[in-house]
């Protein structure tokens, strides 16, 4: 690269020449032959990335862990639908409902086995569940 000085200006310098155009494009490893190269400002993937299909535990999940205002004796309550359910679960089983005692009980199972559920609970919703399993006139 040569640089041209001007009298009273800064220097230019000069772009470097390219290669002879006589000389032919090698292609091998790494040197793609160029009619099959992407082209400049084309996109090579113009979809881009499929977007990731959740699946049906992330689904339950999600919605397990919203959070819905409820009106528990008179007072607003903010908890997950995951406990509201919880809830609704131990009072048909305290009613006699024998299908949502052994789902409860199941849940209560599994829990003790996987700490890491365990682990996602909420303290208010651990209060909450001890609150509701405890006897009447107890506490």
């Amino acid at each position: 690269m040569t640089i041209n000085v001007k009298h009273g200006k800064s220097p230019e310098p000069t772009p470097p020449t390219p290669k002879a155009a006589s000389e032919p494009y090698k292609v091998g490893y790494g040197k793609p032959p160029k009619h099959s190269q992407f082209k400049p400002g084309v996109s090579g993937n113009t979809k881009g990335r499929p977007k990731k299909v959740p699946t049906v535990a992330e689904i339950i999940q999600k919605e397990l862990s919203l959070v819905v205002t409820v009106t528990l004796d008179g007072q607003p309550m903010k908890l997950t639908q995951g406990a509201l359910v919880v809830k609704s679960l131990t009072r048909q089983a305290m009613n006699g409902n024998i299908a949502s005692a052994k789902t409860l009980l199941g849940i209560w199972q599994l829990m003790k086995e996987e700490p890491t559920m365990a682990a996602a609970v909420s303290a208010d919703e651990i209060k909450l569940l001890l609150e509701i399993l405890k006897p009447d006139g107890v506490g």
